[in-house]
Order: C-alpha cells, then structure tokens, then sequence
C-alpha cells in the first residue's frame, strides 16, 4: 500500500540471520537477530508479512499467499540463514532479501492494503 521511505535502513539487515520464523491464519513473521560475543543473541527487528511473497531458490521462483498458506515448507530452510544483500525495486514498493544459502524472499507490495511491516530497533514501517 505504501512505498518504502527511502530514509530507511535496511542495511542494518546485512549479516543477520532468521532466528525465529512464526506464523498465523494469515501472517508470517521473520525475527532478526546478530550474533555477538559479548552478550549472545541481539535481536534487530522482524519482518510481519501479510501478503504475497517469492521464494527463489536455483533460479526457481515459488509465489505464495500467506492465507492461505499452503505448501511453503521451504520458508524453514531460511532458519539461521544470514542476509548477504537487502534491497528494494526502483518503485520502492517490493523488498528483497538475499541469504548466504542461495535463497530469496522478495516481498511483494500490494496498493490496496498494506502488505507488510518492518521493525527496526522498535520502529514499525508499514508497506
């Protein structure tokens, strides 16, 4: 529904992993963290997706619903993967995602409603 402000950043995804993947009827959840010597696991924010995304594997490309979600086991081969590149379209409205296993979750926006939000550092974007 929204573009993705441009003063946002995404960067501060790169060299994270997915810890914590949940989901609802009708949303999936992405949890973020950082692995640091000092005090463990930090987490950086989650991604809350509400509508379709691609999963990209070996050139494969897997578009979903997430209601209803269906056949998307792949969604835990994400777990512990580490984000090598994060970027959005030239519209600002899709987000993708790049992990160092050779997956990619591309979030796709839709103009009716929104179809995802960021969370960074406690800062709620909605997309």
């Amino acid at each position: 529904m929204y573009k993705i402000p441009i003063e946002l950043d995404l960067k501060i995804f790169l060299n994270t992993n997915i810890g914590q993947i949940c989901n609802t009827v009708s949303t999936i959840t992405f949890f973020f963290e950082r692995n640091s010597e000092e005090t463990g696991r930090v987490h950086i924010g989650f991604i809350n997706i509400s509508g379709r995304f691609i999963l990209e594997y070996k050139r494969k490309k897997n578009k979903y619903d997430t209601f209803p979600l269906i056949n998307c086991g792949l969604l835990l081969n994400l777990l512990e993967a580490i984000v090598i590149d994060i970027y959005t379209d030239s519209s600002r409205s899709e987000l993708t995602i790049v992990f160092e296993n050779g997956y990619k979750l591309t979030l796709i926006n839709n103009e009716m409603y929104e179809s995802y939000e960021l969370s960074i550092n406690g800062q709620i974007t909605y997309i």
